[in-house]
């Protein structure tokens, strides 16, 4: 079973299972550079969301701006639009 798989299945039996009247999740554990690099795009993220025309963005493993072209493929988000997303 691969990381992808068992993390799903982890977090899919634990959905509706409460720990001290609190809901559990489980998520994949990044090294501080890639949480922060995330963190930083997670600023750029939102805006791009509603400027790029697709309207899908994500942040994929480890830290990279994908969205969907107009033919929903995926396509990686060019340094320059995070560029100018981040200068607005």
């Amino acid at each position: 079973m691969d990381k992808m798989s068992l993390l799903k299945n982890a977090g899919s039996s634990l959905k509706n299972n409460l720990f001290k009247e609190k809901l559990i999740g489980i998520s994949e554990d990044f090294g501080k550079k890639t949480r922060e690099k995330r963190k930083e795009l997670e600023k750029v993220w939102k805006h791009l969301q509603t400027k790029l025309a697709s309207g899908k963005v994500l942040i994929a493993y480890p830290a990279i701006l994908k969205c969907k072209d107009e033919n929903g493929r995926a396509r990686n988000v060019k340094e320059e639009e995070i560029a100018a997303a981040q200068s607005q």
